[in-house]
């Protein structure tokens, strides 16, 4: 039973590596996806739109993000992700793209 149960492990690790990996953006320039987290818990917020001067949102039904047009998150009560460029974010490992 261990065994299996490793098994599982391993193939969901590479599954999770499968659909988010190093592949270019949907939007260009744009993360597709963005984690952070609150002392209550840790939230994946998908693109939704980007306006004409460069801020986008980011959505996942319960939180929105905004991410302004200098490219640096806007989400008060949020520490994790809250004032971060989408670079440090990039670099701290917070940002996914989905496999096309």
């Amino acid at each position: 039973m261990k065994a299996a149960g490793k098994l599982v492990s391993i193939l969901a690790i590479a599954a999770s590596s499968f659909f988010f990996s190093a592949q270019a953006e949907m939007i260009p320039g744009y993360p597709d996806v963005i984690i952070c987290s609150t002392p209550e818990s840790t939230f994946v917020l998908r693109i939704q739109r980007v306006e004409k001067d460069g801020s986008a949102s980011y959505e996942n039904g319960n939180n929105i993000i905004v991410v302004d047009s200098d490219r640096v998150v806007q989400r008060e009560g949020d520490n994790d992700c809250h004032g971060k460029s989408l670079e440090t974010l990039k670099r701290d490992g917070q940002t996914r793209n989905v496999q096309q």
